[in-house]
């Protein structure tokens, strides 16, 4: 243990370690109650968040928008891709930090792909999912997906950032 003397009182610098974890972990916990955050296994719990977000979005009715979204995976392309939506279809994707189109085996996914990916997720039963959904509008901005908790490779962690609706 590291302490040290100031003056007549000590230092537990573990303690202060302990309660700067505590402090930000509430935080945390509030933040992501603040923008939906549910945390789950592919049960009820994501089923009833996909649905409650799935029901937020399309009642947004957000048909033009572009959006930032970025795959960590083993699975070829995880540059960030910025993708334009117009009427519902992807009309352009360009690698967000270069403005070049992607390469053409890079997974491409717009919001309803997103929604998709969870909802396959549920279906093939993956060990575990986690989702963060925008608490407005009800996009997926964060999802992790173990498929299998003990294989190696099979993670999928998809982000999105810098959405702004077009029109």
């Amino acid at each position: 243990m590291m302490t040290s003397r100031t003056s007549s009182a000590s230092f537990d610098y573990d303690r202060w370690v302990r309660s700067l974890t505590r402090i930000a972990a509430a935080a945390a916990l509030a933040l992501s109650a603040a923008c939906g955050l549910v945390t789950g296994t592919g049960d009820g719990d994501n089923e009833e968040a996909l649905r409650n977000a799935q029901v937020r979005w399309n009642a947004a009715r957000v048909q033009d928008y572009t959006v930032v979204v970025q795959h960590l995976c083993f699975c070829g392309y995880v540059r960030p891709v910025r993708v334009t939506v117009r009427s519902g279809a992807v009309v352009s994707s360009v690698d967000a930090q270069t403005g070049e189109p992607v390469p053409s085996y890079a997974t491409v996914r717009d919001i309803a792909g997103l929604f998709a990916l969870i909802r396959k997720a549920i279906d093939d039963g993956a060990d575990r999912l986690e989702v963060t959904y925008d608490g407005q509008l009800g996009y997926p901005t964060f999802i992790n997906i173990d498929y299998i908790v003990n294989a190696v490779d099979d993670e999928l962690q998809v982000t999105t950032s810098e959405f702004q609706r077009n029109r």
